[in-house]
């Protein structure tokens, strides 16, 4: 009887440690396989992509109301708004045409560039961000317009640098009695045009 218990002793101490072994050969792999699965430092799921120019279908465009610092001079700003869902750029200057808001017909404006010998820098919009065009035209009452003013702009097409497919806003517009003149693309909105 005095054998009987050491061995029962000896039996449950033995499965006690085989418990435990085994508790501790489950649990490593789990500790292990946390550690792989944990990215190294400063590593990224997605690669780096060059952004694409900014285009008419994720762009939406607008124009700022405008100020007249005087009688005879207007000054305005084309606003786009990057709608994602990827970066897009700007680069240089867009060409405008102007159209007459009633009966759509497109009114003969001609563009010059503005850019003060500065050459324009490339302009990355990242998803809501903003980007704006400066014009600046000569005007004249609206009631007392010269003949050669045109009157009439309600809407705006910005053909935006490396797109195919202008991109359209609505405006309105005093009387452009002169070419417009426009500045390369920088970031930012214009008072008038509110962020998304």
């Amino acid at each position: 009887m005095t054998r009987t218990i050491p061995a029962l002793a000896l039996l449950a101490g033995a499965w006690v440690l085989t418990a435990c072994t085994n508790d501790m050969t489950t649990a490593a792999p789990t500790v292990t396989a946390t550690v792989t699965e944990t990215p190294a430092a400063g590593s990224t799921d997605q690669p780096d992509v060059d952004p694409q120019p900014c285009d008419s279908v994720h762009v939406e465009a607008a124009v700022a109301p405008g100020e007249g610092p005087g009688p005879d001079l207007w000054l305005t700003a084309i606003v786009v708004t990057n709608l994602g869902p990827d970066l897009c750029t700007l680069d240089g200057v867009s060409e405008l045409a102007f159209f007459t808001g009633g009966d759509g017909r497109l009114l003969d404006i001609q563009q010059v560039t503005s850019d003060d010998g500065v050459p324009a820098d490339l302009v990355v919009l990242d998803v809501e961000d903003q980007a704006s065009m400066s014009v600046t035209y000569p005007t004249a009452p609206e009631d007392g317009a010269p003949p050669d003013c045109l009157v009439g702009a309600g809407r705006v097409q910005i053909m935006l640098p490396g797109d195919r497919d202008p991109a359209s806003a609505e405006a309105w517009l005093p009387p452009v009695c002169g070419a417009v003149a426009v500045t390369p693309w920088s970031f930012g909105g214009a008072p008038g045009v509110a962020p998304n």
